[in-house]
């Protein structure tokens, strides 16, 4: 084995490894409604724009301050609610939803 292709193996497996540990701890890492107030919840949409939070023990969502942050301008906002510490039903934001294809805007 030559010390450039041992050297490219070594950095390709330390890569790998920062990918796969990082995913994982990142999966761990979002933010729990329900851990929050609703002010905290709303608060948080707004200083970044878009989070992933978890909303349940399986269940989680991306939630956008305004449709600046929506992936394509095919995209329209829905309200979004999300059960918080203090709110069963808090008004934190909207997701961005692909225009369904039966309605055209006519």
């Amino acid at each position: 084995m030559t010390a450039v292709f041992a050297k490219r193996l070594v950095m390709a497996s330390f890569g790998l490894f920062l990918i796969l540990g990082l995913g994982t701890q990142a999966a761990h890492a979002r933010p729990d409604s329900r851990s929050m107030t609703c002010d905290q919840a709303r608060e948080l949409v707004k200083k970044k724009g878009a989070v992933v939070m978890n909303t349940g023990p399986k269940t989680y969502d991306s939630y956008v301050y305004s449709r600046q942050y929506c992936v394509s301008i095919q995209q329209f906002l829905i309200r979004a609610t999300v059960p918080t510490r203090d709110n069963k039903q808090c008004r934190i934001g909207y997701l961005c939803q692909q225009e369904s294809p039966l309605y055209r805007g006519y």
